[in-house]
């Protein structure tokens, strides 16, 4: 088999295992969108300590992706990034503002604020992922 196949599906079974993981982590979004009520604090609580072990370690497998596609494949890496420029770019906006915001509930701000940013910043990637 040649090498060019097995770095290709060593890319896939990581891509595979981020869209799987990722089903927890982007719907903490929606969850916390619909939480309200006498319960919104215990259900948000939940929300953190049920994505909490899932979150950091769900994108070591997208930047695995990155890095082989860079590393391996240059000329598809140069393609994909010009020609998905903006839509990569929001992509990545949304998934670095999912993890300040879980530690800024916690602490800082508003919950209202930092509900609202937990479910933009969850349904971006969402949808994004989509056309990427």
């Amino acid at each position: 088999m040649p090498l060019e196949t097995i770095i290709a599906a060593v890319m896939l079974v990581a891509l595979i295992i981020y869209a799987l993981l990722g089903g927890a982590d982007y719907g903490g979004g929606v969850w916390d969108l619909f939480a309200f009520g006498r319960r919104a604090t215990a259900q948000r609580a939940l929300i953190a300590e049920a994505i909490g072990p899932v979150w950091e370690a769900n994108h070591v497998w997208l930047i695995l992706v990155i890095v082989i596609l860079f590393a391996a494949f240059p000329p598809a890496f140069a393609a994909i990034s010009i020609a998905l420029h903006i839509p990569l770019t929001l992509l990545l906006i949304g998934i670095v503002l999912r993890g300040p915001r879980s530690r800024f509930a916690l602490t800082m701000l508003s919950a209202m604020t930092c509900s609202g940013v937990g479910v933009w910043s969850s349904q971006l990637p969402a949808s994004l992922r989509r056309c990427c």
